[in-house]
């Protein structure tokens, strides 16, 4: 996102003004943060997810919205307990002024719920396909022992056939 660098104020103040319509509009229950280069100017939490940054906070160091500025690009990060006190994923792009420097950021702030739900499917199934494998390799080797057992029964009726 671009911005004139000699009007700085005026594109995050249109940013901020902005964000709680396109805020409603996000299909997925999201949080959404505004910053400028040192502080928080905007928060407004999802339903799920508060992590309670009121406007004026400081930006924290390694967080999505820092990398971000730091990096002149879009970053996703999951997010510990240790920063804001709840676990969190964000997705951070900065605000660009023409100068080429980065004035801000906007991130998309969400729970880990869905995420920790679906690694937790995925493990279940990982357990359940080895159960599975084992299964089918038990089944393998009472098929290969049964068929041994026929394979001897027939010979032994073959054998008792020629002597009658």
């Amino acid at each position: 996102m671009a911005a004139s660098s000699d009007n700085t104020g005026s594109i995050l103040e249109k940013i901020v003004f902005s964000a709680p319509f396109w805020h409603r509009a996000f299909l997925r229950d999201s949080g959404v943060a505004i910053t400028d280069r040192e502080k928080y100017l905007l928060y407004i939490p999802s339903k799920d997810l508060d992590l309670k940054i009121a406007p004026g906070a400081p930006l924290k160091a390694g967080t999505a919205v820092v990398r971000a500025m730091e990096e002149k690009r879009r970053v996703a990060i999951r997010g510990d307990k240790a920063t804001f006190g709840l676990p969190y994923i964000a997705v951070a792009s900065p605000i660009i002024a023409d100068s080429g420097q980065a004035i801000g950021g906007v991130v998309i702030i969400e729970s880990t719920a869905e995420s920790d739900a679906l690694t937790e499917m995925a493990n279940k199934l990982t357990d359940n396909m080895a159960v599975l494998a084992s299964t089918t390799e038990e089944i393998s080797a009472q098929t290969e022992e049964i068929s041994a057992v026929l394979n001897r029964l027939v010979h032994v009726a073959e054998s008792s056939m020629l002597h009658v």
